[in-house]
C-alpha cells in the first residue's frame, strides 16, 4: 500500500508519496530573495529551520496573482536541502494499492513526473509527483548559492 496526498495545483489534481512530506503548514510569510527563479518565492523559518520556497503553480507554468487560505506548503528534505512546495489545496489522503496506479512514460521535460498515472477515490486519474525532482542539478545549485547570500 501507499499513501498519497491528492493536492490541487492549478485545474489539475497530482499525487506525492505522503513519506517524502516532513509537515504540512499552511501559507504563511514568505520571506523574498530579489532576483531568484520565478517559481522560488522565498524562503520561510520553521522552529529555527530555513526552507526555500518553490510555487508548484508557477513550476509547473501557472500564473498566480495571490495566495488563499487554502494553499498550504508542504515542507520537505529533497537532495540535501530543507525545501516547501506551495500547492493550491490539499484534497485528501488516500491508500493505493498497485491496482490503483500504473507506470507511464517519464517525461524528459517533466522529471518531476514519475510517470505513475493513478486513479482517486473519485475515480479521477492523477499524475505522481516526486518532490526530489521537481528541482533540476543546475536549480538546486542557483537556489544554494542564493540562499548562501541570505
Amino acid at each position: 500500500m501507499l499513501s498519497v496526498l491528492i493536492v490541487r495545483i492549478g485545474a489539475e489534481h497530482y499525487a506525492i508519496d505522503v513519506l517524502s512530506i516532513q509537515e504540512v503548514v499552511p501559507i504563511m510569510e514568505i520571506h523574498q530573495l530579489p532576483g531568484s527563479m520565478s517559481f522560488l518565492e522565498g524562503f520561510i523559518d520553521v522552529r529555527g529551520h530555513l526552507y526555500a520556497i518553490v510555487d508548484l503553480s508557477k513550476r509547473f507554468g501557472n500564473q498566480r496573482e495571490q495566495y488563499f487560505r487554502a494553499n498550504r506548503i508542504l515542507l520537505a528534505h529533497c537532495n540535501q536541502r530543507n525545501l516547501g512546495f506551495i500547492v493550491d489545496e490539499i484534497l485528501q489522503v488516500e491508500q493505493w494499492n498497485a491496482a490503483d496506479y500504473q507506470q507511464g512514460i517519464l517525461s524528459l521535460e517533466e522529471p518531476h513526473m514519475t510517470g505513475a498515472i493513478g486513479t482517486s477515490e473519485q475515480g479521477a486519474r492523477v499524475q505522481v509527483i516526486h518532490l526530489q525532482n521537481v528541482l533540476s542539478k543546475d536549480e538546486i545549485l542557483s537556489l544554494t548559492a542564493r540562499t548562501v547570500d541570505v
